[in-house]
């Protein structure tokens, strides 16, 4: 079986969906069926350290364009990647919400989400239409849709109800959560995360425990607002807040915020990291104390899932992708009040029983739901299915 793969993202992003792509990759490569090719479509690589590390390198190829021109590369990939992969692949699985043009072999869509349509004020007009278009082209075309959550493809079945129901052939659908690195499962031993910080920042640093780490970008619907306000109110008298990347106008005005109301002090921290590696952020969750994800709308979740395999409490908002990211071993919270937050975390540092519990039983939840190879698993059989079905 020759899988293409759209793999643009996997090549060209660090996080998000680049990390989706790579750790899809590294599952397939896994696999031990040596019947196994995968095809893997990018304009001109960007990274590719990460080919080294697959278990089984001899399963890939990558199909580039031969042109470094932006343009080109996205005419290639929307209009010519569907001609070579008609010639070259058995099955064709795009990664990241579009298909490309003239695609005629079987084919697998997965739909990460559909935020820019449930909080439209975070998108720009232009994205929002492009992101729609790509979405409802695929939908036309594939055999089969991936979704990270029932929630999102309740959403998808029901923004795009009329266009699904007129298909010429029927949809098949299916939940497959985004697997994890295979590092995430990977014991080692216990991180001191005073000289992990400083050797980040390459200065001497004081941490104060607890240390909480939240993992979200600088944007309003990662609700980083409402966390600080939590902050404020607990009554814990130590602690460290870690979060990570380049500072915005929505960072600041949250600094700010707690700069002006004497939140911080030399006993209660807040240490702004720079970007990091996939493996220093694992690092960093093993770091951490308790790791604080109130996001108000996700698609999955992915730090709810990364924080159960690692074997750290994780506070999250009650949000249904959330819920199906942590299972029952998440703490939830309503995230948009200060006082429920902080109560929670009084909760996970106090309730010592239910916070082990919950730990031990996440971890093993992690490992069958969010393996790698675990998913590589599901999607093999995906694959199978659609050809004998087609």
């Amino acid at each position: 079986m020759i899988i293409g793969l759209d793999a643009k993202r996997a090549f060209h992003n660090l996080t998000g969906l680049g990390e989706y792509a790579r750790r899809i990759i590294w599952g397939l490569s896994a696999l031990p069926e040596n019947n196994i090719t995968l095809l893997l479509f990018t304009p001109k690589p960007r990274y590719t350290g990460w080919l080294q590390e697959l278990p089984d390198k001899s399963k890939i190829q990558v199909l580039q364009s031969a042109s470094s021109n932006h343009i080109l590369n996205s005419l290639w990939r929307t209009f010519l990647i569907g001609n070579q992969a008609n010639k070259q692949c058995t099955v064709f699985h795009g990664l990241s919400n579009e298909l490309p043009g003239g695609i005629k072999i079987p084919s697998i869509l997965t739909v990460h989400d559909l935020l820019f349509m449930e909080i439209p004020e975070n998108y720009p007009l232009p994205d929002r239409i492009i992101y729609y278009i790509k979405v409802k082209t695929a939908l036309k075309k594939t055999n089969a849709l991936i979704t990270p959550s029932s929630y999102v493809l309740k959403q998808i079945l029901t923004t795009f109800n009329k266009l699904i129901s007129t298909r010429p052939y029927p949809l098949h659908t299916s939940v497959i959560p985004p697997p994890l690195s295979p590092a995430h499962f990977i014991s080692t031993t216990s991180i001191n995360p005073q000289k992990f910080i400083s050797d980040i920042l390459k200065q001497p640093m004081k941490i104060r425990k607890p240390v909480l780490l939240f993992t979200g970008r600088f944007e309003f619907r990662k609700n980083l607002h409402t966390l600080i306000k939590a902050l404020a109110l607990w009554e814990q008298k130590e602690w460290t807040l870690l979060t990570i990347g380049k500072p915005n106008r929505y960072y600041l005005q949250c600094r700010d915020w707690m700069l002006r109301q004497r939140v911080l002090n030399n006993k209660r921290l807040w240490i702004q990291l720079p970007f990091i590696q996939a493996r220093q952020h694992i690092l960093l969750f093993k770091s951490a104390d308790i790791i604080l994800y109130p996001s108000l709308a996700e698609g999955f979740g992915m730090p709810v899932a990364e924080a159960l395999a690692i074997g750290k409490p994780v506070l999250t908002g009650t949000h249904p992708a959330l819920k199906e990211a942590g299972g029952q071993f998440a703490w939830y919270t309503d995230v948009t009040q200060p006082e429920a937050i902080a109560d929670t975390l009084t909760r996970i540092l106090e309730d010592h029983s239910t916070t082990q519990i919950k730990t031990i039983k996440g971890k093993i939840y992690a490992r069958n739901r969010y393996h790698p190879l675990n998913i590589a698993r599901l999607l093999l059989k995906l694959y199978k299915s659609i050809l004998t079905t087609t």
